[in-house]
């Protein structure tokens, strides 16, 4: 996922889609502030990625692709929803014809978010947002919010992976229910 200065999203070609970079920047490189939060960066295809927690548990085997698949979902319902991104591959593709259309997907994306905060609570919404829209390190996150905790590093990676787990499980439920609906619709046929 990239976001450029203007709040645009637009697919990343990079196998972790949670990954920032700016696009209104000379030669595709994060600002030093951005570069300044991170753990580390990667020059991908002309653009610079930083290689933030998540990627840091994909690594490390703690995760699997469904979990940053649902980091991912979570990612881009936030920024659609939330903030207020716009896709600018949609009016290109026919996929976002005018204004109203596009409004209807931020609704939807809205709604979307809200759902996983009802169902996964606070809590977890903000260790989602420091994981992913900040991407903070562990140590940071730690450091925030268990600043008095010598273990906070590892309790911190202990809690995004059992959240990308719940949140991977949410995702696979509401899945579930949405192909349940729609084998139930009149006319449609039966498995």
């Amino acid at each position: 996922m990239k976001i450029d200065s203007k709040l645009c999203m637009a697919p990343s070609t990079d196998t972790m889609s949670t990954d920032i970079a700016y696009v209104g920047q000379v030669a595709f490189r994060a600002t030093p502030e951005r570069l300044a939060k991170a753990t580390g960066s990667a020059v991908v295809a002309g653009v610079q990625r930083l290689t933030g927690p998540v990627a840091a548990l994909l690594r490390a085997g703690d995760i699997e692709g469904h979990h940053v698949a649902a980091a991912d979902r979570w990612y881009r319902d936030y920024v659609l929803g939330v903030e207020g991104a716009r896709d600018p591959e949609a009016t290109s593709t026919g996929r976002a014809p005018d204004i109203h259309a596009g409004m209807l997907s931020r609704v939807a994306a809205c709604g979307r978010h809200r759902d996983v905060g009802e169902a996964l609570g606070l809590c977890a919404e903000v260790r989602l947002r420091l994981l992913l829209i900040e991407e903070l390190s562990f140590s940071a996150i730690a450091a925030r919010l268990m600043p008095k905790d010598v273990n906070g590093r590892k309790k911190i990676a202990a809690q995004m992976i059992f959240l990308l787990e719940q949140l991977a499980e949410h995702y696979a439920r509401l899945d579930q229910a949405r192909r349940t609906a729609r084998t139930r619709l009149p006319g449609s046929q039966q498995r």
